[in-house]
């Protein structure tokens, strides 16, 4: 067989077996090597993806940060006023400045006509701010101390502990003494250094009973319980009587 003959028959042999067999068959070696050719470049299908949906919210400013904004931005104004005050500068921050008295006004109104027709509401119902007002709840507060004193006194001591060489002390020792007379309220005096003062002869030499009361400031004042033995402290160091009335009515009186 010639060598024409024999190129002819392959040809037509690979003809007929391209011919017969699957492209896919064919081309899958081929394919498989992608780095041979222009198969390396081929364009691959993307998946499409669905956007994502926002889950950030806008943030409402509370009202103390909106009302801080406002004041911020009116002091803004007054200060641009002030650096350049032009017509227009002072035109603005006086239209924004009344503005907010007006709101400021409003509020007063609404706030006065809760008042009216809710007086639990009204703290000057029981603390007048009048001048004769307060000078009648002064007068009723003195008739009230006075009474809780009173009571106290028919049923507690007092004990009065001092320095007989202080001059606090000494002095103090007038001030207990009228007060006591006033109110005929009955006074232990105990000198805790060992001199006796001469307007309380009758004072007893400390014997550990301060230590036992914690007292370690001079001169000092408690009311006594007899029952319960209970000192509460109503003075320390050198006081008026009318300091002593309001420490007794800080201790004891409950307030409403």
């Amino acid at each position: 067989m010639n060598r024409k003959y024999s190129f002819w028959l392959l040809c037509i042999s690979s003809f007929y077996f391209a011919f017969l067999l699957p492209a896919s068959t064919l081309c899958a070696g081929w394919l498989d090597g992608k780095a041979e050719g222009w198969a390396w470049y081929e364009d691959k299908p993307q998946e499409k993806t669905a956007p994502e949906e926002s889950t950030t919210q806008v943030k409402q400013p509370t009202a103390s940060e909106t009302l801080s904004e406002i004041k911020k931005d009116l002091e803004e104004k007054l200060a641009l006023a002030v650096l350049n005050p032009s017509e227009e500068n002072i035109r603005e921050y006086m239209e924004h400045q009344k503005k907010w008295i007006d709101q400021s006004a409003k509020f007063g109104m609404v706030w006065s006509h809760i008042l009216m027709n809710n007086p639990s509401l009204d703290r000057t119902v029981t603390h007048p701010v009048s001048q004769y007002g307060i000078q009648i709840k002064k007068k009723l507060e003195a008739e009230e101390t006075k009474e809780l004193i009173s009571d106290l006194a028919a049923k507690n001591g007092l004990i009065f502990f001092y320095e007989g060489k202080n001059k606090f002390s000494q002095a103090f020792a007038k001030v207990v003494e009228s007060f006591c007379r006033i109110y005929k309220w009955e006074v232990v005096p105990i000198s805790v250094d060992g001199t006796i003062l001469d307007l309380f002869p009758q004072s007893e030499i400390d014997n550990g009973i301060s230590t036992k009361m914690s007292a370690t400031i001079y001169p000092a004042l408690y009311v006594v319980e007899p029952e319960s033995r209970k000192a509460t402290p109503i003075a320390f160091g050198f006081v008026t009587i009318d300091q002593i009335e309001k420490n007794i009515r800080t201790q004891f009186k409950e307030e409403n």
